[in-house]
């Protein structure tokens, strides 16, 4: 354990992070032989910001559990979905999948397109607003149909509440698609 009381046993590079960033931060001295970001500072705050970076570096170590990302897991029996922010925040909303005849992927699956603004190109120009397209033609997006929530009736692509729709495309694009999980089980 660190003197703080956190295994600094989980990050073994934790000095050598330390070391690169004040590296990035202060790579070259000026004429005299002062760090070039810290160049109005005097030594003892240089050495006072340094101990704070270490100490940072030491109680926040680089591990997976900090690490971007957004699951989204849609449950087709439930007609549910949930989603975590970075191991965070969490949401659990409605959602309308498709009805007899038609079908909604099951599968993991990326976010390939992102549109806030779309129209079916299939079903009568229907607007698809906030759509995070991931298989094809198959998006998450808004609907104006909030009441029909909570039950299949969808040609295949997942509904959800406007606003609800919005939050989760606003994460999608801060996070990015490389860093969004979507998990759709029957």
């Amino acid at each position: 354990m660190g003197s703080a009381g956190f295994d600094t046993r989980q990050s073994p590079s934790m000095a050598g992070m330390a070391v690169m960033w004040i590296k990035s931060v202060a790579p070259e001295r000026n004429r005299k032989g002062v760090h070039g970001c810290f160049a109005g500072c005097k030594g003892k705050t240089v050495r006072t910001w340094l101990a704070l970076t270490v100490l940072l570096v030491a109680c926040f170590p680089a591990t997976g559990a900090f690490a971007a990302k957004v699951e989204v897991l849609i449950d087709l029996s439930t007609q549910s979905m949930m989603v975590e922010v970075a191991g965070g925040d969490r949401y659990d909303w409605a959602v309308s999948t498709a009805r007899r005849g038609y079908r909604t992927p099951i599968g993991h699956f990326q976010p390939i397109r992102l549109e806030r603004t779309w129209f079916s190109t299939r079903y009568h120009r229907s607007p698809m607003p906030y759509s995070i397209f991931f298989r094809g033609g198959f998006a998450i997006h808004g609907t104006n149909e909030i009441s029909r929530l909570g039950r299949p009736v969808s040609h295949g692509c997942v509904r959800l509440h406007p606003a609800n729709a919005r939050r989760l495309f606003e994460l999608v694009r801060l996070y990015g698609k490389a860093e969004t999980e979507i998990t759709i089980t029957p």
